[in-house]
């Protein structure tokens, strides 16, 4: 699999054509280099899962203005399937902004973290009926991140924490190797 959000549009659209789902109750943003999608342009598949009413394609926007579009809405989307050895920066961006995580993700480093800190849910891109139960419970109940996440786990990964700890490592470690010698 490779970065798609064509798993969400396809459940999406079977939660409408039940009824399930109000067309006009949900909006996807999809913000930076997002006009295509494997070489073919991002509204053809919006428009064949029937939601151009409901996707916006934004073009890449400053780093502090994408982290206010990830806070102020209801989910961030993360699209990792084939990384099981690395977490891309925008899971620690997501985490610090406690937006609620629906990660399309394989087994690995980028599922462990969003499972183990608890903010957020994680579904392999062809995992269509969870998938799809869980969209269907995040419009319709508006759920909160797990109360479990405190204020202070989520501080925790926030990229000036994580940056400032590594230096602090890096300092200490240079240190000790200046007392050996």
């Amino acid at each position: 699999f490779f970065r798609t959000p064509e798993p969400v549009f396809k459940a999406l659209k079977e939660l409408i054509d039940k009824g399930q789902v109000d067309r006009d109750s949900f909006t996807i943003k999809l913000v930076g280099h997002c006009d295509t999608i494997d070489g073919s342009p991002t509204i053809d598949l919006v428009s064949a899962y029937g939601l151009a009413e409901n996707v916006e394609i934004l073009p890449p926007v400053p780093y502090l203005k994408s982290l206010e579009i990830v806070k102020r809405s209801h989910l961030a989307l993360l699209f990792a399937p084939d990384q099981p050895f690395q977490i891309p920066a925008k899971v620690y961006d997501y985490i610090g902004t406690g937006t609620r995580i629906l990660a399309l993700a394989g087994e690995g480093a980028t599922s462990d973290m969003v499972l183990k800190t608890g903010t957020g849910s994680v579904f392999q891109p062809d995992n269509h009926e969870d998938l799809k139960a869980f969209l269907l419970d995040s419009i319709n109940n508006q759920t909160p991140m797990s109360e479990t996440v405190t204020m202070e786990a989520i501080q925790k990964f926030d990229r000036e924490k994580v940056v400032s700890d590594l230096a602090d490592y890096l300092n200490a470690q240079f240190e000790q190797g200046e007392r050996a010698n």
